[in-house]
């Protein structure tokens, strides 16, 4: 896979990370995961972008915020993932493949649970993590 944008370079950083990989083996979706897919479980997804202009053009810039989302089958299992990922990412910076990472920063994390009514299926723990990553086009 060749890692030519800021989603498979947060891929690329997420599953080549040993700490992860150890927790989810290649378990990181974009956007969604199956409902019913093995747990623990990352699922990551943009929530905004903005690119840097000067008054005639754009520089190559960009700001976006993106949330990651740690599933897991319990509560402790949910913020043992989310802290293995906040290590992976927070203050991250470098080239992945043609991606020119500035920097990744933290900005936000919450709790959250999803509550399915079918008795047959486990609760799970979410843990989300908002960062704001600025790289280069």
């Amino acid at each position: 896979m060749a890692v030519d944008t800021i989603e498979k370079a947060i891929y690329y950083i997420l599953a080549n990370n040993g700490g992860v990989k150890a927790l989810v083996v290649k378990r990181i979706y974009p956007t969604v995961a199956s409902q019913l897919g093995t747990l623990p479980l990352i699922v990551y997804q943009q929530i905004s972008g903005r690119r840097e202009h000067t008054m005639t053009e754009s520089v190559g810039l960009v700001e976006s915020r993106y949330q990651v989302d740690c599933w897991a089958t319990t509560y402790t299992g949910a913020q043992a993932l989310a802290k293995t990922v906040r290590v992976a990412l927070d203050n991250h910076s470098g080239t992945t493949g043609t991606v020119k990472i500035e920097v990744i920063h933290l900005i936000n994390e919450m709790d959250g649970i999803a509550n399915i009514a079918d008795a047959k299926i486990a609760r799970r723990y979410r843990r989300l993590l908002e960062f704001i990553i600025w790289f280069q086009e």
